[in-house]
C-alpha cells in the first residue's frame, strides 16, 4: 500500500470514491474525444450553405460591377448598383480623412 492510501485511510476516506472517479474520468475522456472528433468533420449542410453563399456573392458582385460600368454616366442609376454599406463606409472614411487633415493642418506651426 502506498503512502497516499495510508493517509487516506487515516482520515477514513472512502476508497471506492477513487475507483468511481477513475471511471468517470475515463467516461469524460471518451466523451471529449467524441466531441473533438465531430469538430473536425464539416457538416454537409454547412458546406452546401457556404458554397451557395459564395456563388451568390460572386454573382451579385459581378452584376454590381457591370451595372456600375454600364451606367457610369448616370450617377443615380450607378448608385443603385453599389452597396449601401460600402457607400457609408467610404463616406465615413472621407469624413475622418478630412478631420485628420484639418487637425494636422492646425497642429503645424506657421513661419
Amino acid at each position: 500500500m502506498s503512502a497516499s492510501y495510508r493517509l487516506l485511510l487515516a482520515i477514513n476516506f472512502d476508497l471506492s470514491l477513487l475507483d468511481r472517479a477513475a471511471e468517470e474520468s475515463e467516461r469524460m475522456a471518451a466523451l471529449r474525444g467524441q466531441i473533438n472528433g465531430r469538430m473536425y468533420f464539416e457538416d454537409d449542410q454547412l458546406t452546401i450553405r457556404n458554397k451557395a453563399f459564395t456563388l451568390l456573392k460572386e454573382c451579385v458582385d459581378e452584376i454590381r460591377s457591370y451595372g456600375q460600368f454600364a451606367f457610369r454616366d448616370d450617377a443615380d442609376i450607378a448608385k443603385s448598383y453599389s452597396s449601401k454599406y460600402r457607400r457609408e463606409k467610404q463616406q465615413e472614411y472621407r469624413k475622418n480623412c478630412k478631420m485628420d487633415k484639418s487637425t494636422h493642418d492646425s497642429d503645424t506651426p506657421t513661419s
